[in-house]
């Protein structure tokens, strides 16, 4: 997530003090919106109608599927599961070398309410966050 631009813009939409949501939809390929983009109707109806906290923001994902093969919504936690970066060397069309990243993010197998486990249990996600990134247990004993 720290890597982001759509979670950088809504983080600093919140820290200047507007409602911000970060959409995202769980797909590397032949992405369709529709679906995603009346959901999200739905979220910013939510927030102007109810608000949020001040300077946090939300984090939208959606995963890949139709409507009809999604299991529901869930309220998450950011999950803490890393890139597994992988390079893979190609060649262009001119007979260049160039160097792909691909890779995974393996599923949080620890947190039952992390986001990318929700994803993968075809869940929509919602992760309020918020711009400070102080360690608290670390600051605070």
């Amino acid at each position: 997530m720290l890597y982001s631009g759509t979670v950088s813009a809504a983080t600093e939409g919140a820290f200047l003090e507007h409602p911000s949501v970060a959409i995202s939809l769980d797909t590397r390929t032949n992405p369709d919106f529709r679906f995603a983009a009346r959901f999200s109707r739905e979220i910013i109806r939510f927030i102007r109608e109810n608000g949020l906290r001040e300077r946090t923001a939300l984090k939208r994902e959606r995963p890949a599927l139709p409507p009809e093969k999604i299991r529901g919504v869930s309220i998450t936690r950011q999950g803490v599961a890393r890139f597994r970066e992988k390079f893979e060397r190609r060649i262009d069309p001119r007979g260049n070398v160039y160097y792909w990243l691909s890779g995974e993010t393996p599923v949080e197998e620890g947190n039952p309410d992390a986001d990318a486990r929700a994803l993968k249990e075809k869940r929509i996600t919602i992760t309020p966050i918020s711009y400070d990134l102080t360690c608290a247990e670390e600051l605070f004993g």
